[in-house]
């Protein structure tokens, strides 16, 4: 009765792999990538086919002539997920703000170009997020203004301040928005 050793064999080996308890898995941590605009528009509503190009200086406002509004654009990989509109600025920043102000960002329906002005602007798509922004003189400022799925190569918004108040800076790696995608 050779057959009966293996059998036996083969039902010791069954009975460990039954009981063994499965390996944990350990997941990485995701990184964030960040990116900034590769475009920045300004257009203004009180001079509606004045062309400002783009500009580094970010200015937001709505007074009783008007409103300025700031087109950006952001390149995204195609299949990208997790994407956020954020808000930075350190601690007192060069930024002129006056107060709190809201700041209401629109997905467009196409892109732009930097000869874009008031009149020639994409249609806006819907609103995709508010942010009350205000700096402090003691702490770096950071806020989320959109979270979104984000599987197109290119991202485009409208910044818009819907009640009276102004924020202008210049846009770079310490102060600005940016976009977060992959976290």
């Amino acid at each position: 009765m050779q057959l009966l050793p293996t059998f036996t064999t083969f039902l010791l080996i069954l009975a460990s792999s039954a009981t063994a308890s499965p390996t944990p898995v350990v997941s990485a941590k995701r990184t964030c990538t960040t990116v900034y605009p590769t475009l920045q528009v300004p257009v203004d509503s009180s001079a509606p086919d004045r062309v400002y190009g783009s500009s580094s200086e970010v200015t937001v406002w709505k007074n009783s002539s008007g409103n300025r509004n700031m087109l950006f654009k952001f390149d995204i990989p195609i299949g990208s997920s997790n994407c956020k509109l954020k808000f930075h600025a350190v601690a007192n920043p060069p930024i002129a703000i006056s107060g709190t102000i809201t700041i209401n960002a629109y997905s467009l329906t196409s892109t732009f170009v930097s000869s874009t002005s008031w009149n020639s602007k994409p249609a806006r798509a819907g609103l995709a997020g508010t942010a009350d922004i205000s700096v402090s003189n003691t702490a770096p400022t950071e806020q989320t203004v959109v979270t979104q799925m984000c599987n197109s190569g290119t991202i485009n918004y409208e910044l818009e301040a819907p009640t009276m108040g102004s924020i202008g800076l210049t846009s770079d790696a310490n102060n600005g928005f940016y976009m977060t995608y992959g976290c």
